[in-house]
């Protein structure tokens, strides 16, 4: 289930015999096994749980697929394992959607599950290629196999990514949160930059009254969300509020769960969690608008945001 290319079937290279072909599968699953792995490692280091737990049920999902790949009396080829997942793996081209998929700051439950149905599709689509030139019936009947296994596993993460969307929707807030790739004028990106921000400058509150020593920090924070607020209100044309303007939201904020105090470690490692998923947030802004005026505004911000980083790292547990 690894990343297949975007790219012309006619330039995607054809395995010379069943056992290569074999190979190739056997070794795309232990490369997909280990991305997930690295990612749920990278979701719990930022406090992504719910995103963790998805990656690591990917993983063994994956796992599970290679023990069925070798039930075929498929072996690894020794020292060309590696080499052949990354001849067809397609890793160069990944799309702005993966890569959401995979950020601590940016990605969501649904988003990874999306992300899987598009790598168990791209996997389809090789085997089906290979199956419709294999050179013999063996290669070809192991190709339409595992074109099967990856068709199961597409539609198995197609039924899980519903359940996230339905899971999100029914947690009470169905506004979208702000896509850093929509962002197109100045006003758009400071109201954007208001929700990310107070989601930061929320946890830094609940931080100082849980005892630390952040009053400056919590000032500053409330004073530029709200200078972020008249300046948006003073764009010459604001355009009308997005919904993720007037409404809290499920996919930036941390949902707060019921019994769990607010603990001081707690709320600097989610203030941190937050002002990392800003800082993703505006370099994403910067990489992709063709407007300068945001791209300036958006460096702003990303450098702020990069100093309150610095000052919470110096608590942090």
């Amino acid at each position: 289930m690894a990343t297949l290319p975007h790219t012309s079937p006619g330039t995607w290279p054809q395995p010379a015999t069943v056992e290569e072909l074999g190979a190739t599968a056997l070794s795309s699953c232990v490369a997909a096994a280990g991305r997930y792995a690295t990612l749920a490692k990278e979701m719990e280091r930022h406090g992504q749980n719910e995103l963790a737990a998805v990656f690591e049920q990917l993983v063994i999902e994956q796992k599970a697929l290679e023990r069925a790949i070798l039930s075929q009396g498929v072996l690894p080829r020794e020292g060309a394992t590696h080499a052949d997942a990354s001849a067809w793996a397609g890793l160069e081209d990944v799309s702005d959607r993966d890569e959401e998929a995979q950020n601590p700051h940016l990605s969501t439950p649904y988003k990874a599950r999306a992300f899987a149905v598009r790598n168990a599709e791209r996997a389809f689509r090789f085997y089906s290629y290979i199956a419709a030139t294999a050179a013999s019936n063996a290669m070809r009947n192991l190709a339409e196999w595992l074109a099967t296994e990856e068709l199961a596993q597409a539609e198995q993460q197609r039924v899980r990514r519903r359940r996230a969307y339905h899971a999100r929707r029914a947690g009470g807030d169905a506004a979208p949160p702000p896509n850093p790739r929509q962002i197109n004028s100045l006003a758009n990106l400071l109201a954007a930059a208001m929700v990310v921000e107070r989601q930061v400058s929320r946890h830094i509150a609940g931080a100082m009254a849980a005892g630390a020593d952040l009053l400056s920090l919590a000032d500053q924070m409330r004073r530029h969300v709200d200078d972020l607020a008249r300046a948006r209100n003073a764009c010459s044309d604001p355009g009308p509020p997005a919904a993720w303007e007037t409404a809290p939201l499920t996919e930036v904020g941390t949902p707060e769960k019921v019994g769990d105090a607010k603990t001081r470690s707690r709320e600097i490692r989610l203030a941190l969690t937050e002002s990392e998923r800003a800082f993703a947030f505006y370099n994403t802004v910067v990489s992709t608008t063709s407007n300068e005026t945001v791209m300036l505004e958006a460096q702003r911000l990303s450098q702020n945001i990069l100093q309150v980083i610095s000052t919470l790292s110096t608590y942090k547990a």
